[in-house]
């Protein structure tokens, strides 16, 4: 099917066969737009995968949860914050952020853009929070130096029943080394010791380093690394 071979043709890196073979479909389905827009994404052409999702929409042709996904993601992650709002609105007008990529892809939108509230009331609207979705928010606190949501932050992870993964770990780590949270980083620091991660993961132990630096304590940077 075209399908198939736009997919195929976009995995071997031959983009342009994709848009040719695109441009030639009788009849393009919303897996047809999707496939193209993710190549776009995939080749770091991020204005060319939102002009073609506003083609998609004013063709009538309906989205489903995998379009807005890459759309929101591919607009956050270049910058584009305006589109990626306008998109966020238009997710939400279908009633479509109780999915929770889509709910994801906003939070991380509203987090890039400094709009703390708004992703954070999108967080509780959301009906699951994964450890992927809690580590966006926490990457957005430590992006925009909010230490004390950061560690905040924790109790609730653990409510939600989230286990700590090594990234969870190292933004922690980077929250309570600038907000100078000594006991709660040596008790997460106790945490990557009976987990292994101190010998198998290089990020969580450089975020040991540089917690004990930003602490004053050089003697016990030196012990983690």
């Amino acid at each position: 099917s075209y399908n198939r071979a736009i997919e195929s043709h976009i995995k071997s890196g031959s983009l342009a066969c994709a848009i040719q073979l695109f441009d030639e479909m009788p009849v393009r389905d919303t897996i047809s737009w999707n496939l193209l827009i993710s190549g776009y994404k995939r080749h770091g052409m991020t204005r060319e995968a939102i002009e073609l999702y506003s083609q998609m929409v004013l063709q009538g042709v309906r989205e489903n949860p995998s379009t807005f996904s890459s759309v929101l993601s591919t607009c956050s992650n270049s910058g584009f914050y305006l589109e990626g709002l306008q998109v966020q609105c238009r997710a939400i007008s279908l009633g479509l952020t109780g999915n929770l990529y889509i709910g994801s892809a906003i939070v991380d939108l509203c987090m890039q853009m400094g709009l703390v509230g708004a992703g954070l009331r999108m967080l509780d609207m959301m009906p699951e929070r994964t450890c992927a979705v809690w580590n966006l928010v926490l990457r957005g606190f430590c992006e925009l130096g909010l230490w004390d949501e950061v560690l905040g932050s924790y109790p609730r992870i653990k409510s939600d029943g989230v286990e700590l993964n090594e990234l969870m770990l190292c933004y922690l780590m980077q929250g309570c080394g600038n907000g100078s949270f000594v006991d709660q980083g040596q008790q997460l620091h106790c945490h990557a010791i009976r987990a292994g991660w101190v010998e198998t993961n290089l990020f969580v132990a450089n975020a040991l380093v540089d917690f004990y630096s930003a602490c004053g304590s050089l003697g016990d940077a030196q012990q983690s690394f």
